[in-house]
């Protein structure tokens, strides 16, 4: 094969794998005459449980939580029922927020907006610190251990593969 035929079949492989790329719509993004609240509503109905339940943003942890910790019956409950309070407690701030990012990617974000954007996330971390707090208060002291021997396991887990990609980037240069 000659070197013309490879550079064009190569050109050839590019255009259509960006062009694929291209057509594929990203996930958290509104689809074509989708407006933020169906957006929204549709990322919900992904992060629903087996059940139906809403799993919310951390969904996964949730139900390792309660595997990981042995809880009981009870705690399963309240459990449930703080993320479901927090869940519709910040349903109106996450899709505010949703409109504000929608804003930013079409460049039309202004001060105020992103000054508000600041106040939106403040307070869902405020309110994700509150849960925090009202599930450590359901847990006994030997789970409290074990959520903090689960924390530092991840923190080690974490820090272990920054050092990998650190030792990566210095045998890359």
């Amino acid at each position: 094969m000659s070197l013309r035929t490879k550079l064009f079949a190569s050109i050839g492989l590019s255009l259509s794998l960006a062009t694929a790329g291209a057509a594929q719509q990203p996930q958290g993004v509104p689809a074509p005459g989708e407006s933020g609240r169906e957006s929204v509503e549709r990322m919900e109905r992904k992060q629903r449980g087996p059940q139906g339940e809403h799993r919310g943003a951390h969904g996964p942890a949730l139900f390792r939580l309660e595997g990981e910790l042995a809880l009981t019956e009870v705690q399963k409950e309240q459990l449930k029922a703080i993320h479901t309070r927090h869940f519709e407690a910040t349903k109106s701030l996450r899709e505010e927020l949703f409109t504000l990012r929608e804003k930013r990617r079409a460049g039309t974000l202004t001060e105020q907006d992103g000054a508000r954007a600041t106040t939106l996330h403040q307070e869902i971390r405020a309110s994700m610190e509150a849960v925090k707090n009202e599930v450590e208060g359901i847990l006994t002291p030997a789970q409290r251990a074990r959520v903090e021997e689960m924390k530092l396991a991840r923190k080690e887990r974490r820090e272990g593969k920054m050092e990998r990609r650190r030792g990566l980037r210095k045998n890359d240069q």
